[in-house]
């Protein structure tokens, strides 16, 4: 690991990996990518007492109504990425998206 690239870890940690030049971009994207499943991820919802299985059903009935317009796959293909960059998974995920995409 290269020093910019433990700036960049740095300065994700403390909200700021957005204003790290001096990073490759592939180094910046995956400790972006790690601080914002840090934030939401469904284990975060255990320890704070959140059913997990409940939040993911809520905030994909949402993200499906904004999808509403699409096709089908489009639609499926779509929510099932987003949820995943949220930090959910699981085989019971691809049923949730099966149940709201239809």
């Amino acid at each position: 690991m290269t020093a910019n690239c433990r700036a960049v870890r740095r300065a994700a940690r403390d909200g700021a990996a957005r204003d790290q030049p001096a990073c490759s971009a592939t180094c910046r994207r995956r400790v972006l990518s790690a601080a914002r499943r840090a934030r939401g991820s469904p284990r975060r919802f255990e320890e704070e007492g959140i059913d997990p299985g409940v939040e993911a059903r809520a905030v994909a009935a949402k993200r499906a109504r904004q999808l509403a317009g699409l096709p089908v796959p489009v639609r499926k293909r779509r929510l099932l990425a987003f949820l995943v960059r949220r930090g959910y998974g699981g085989p019971q995920l691809r049923e949730l998206v099966e149940e709201l995409c239809g």
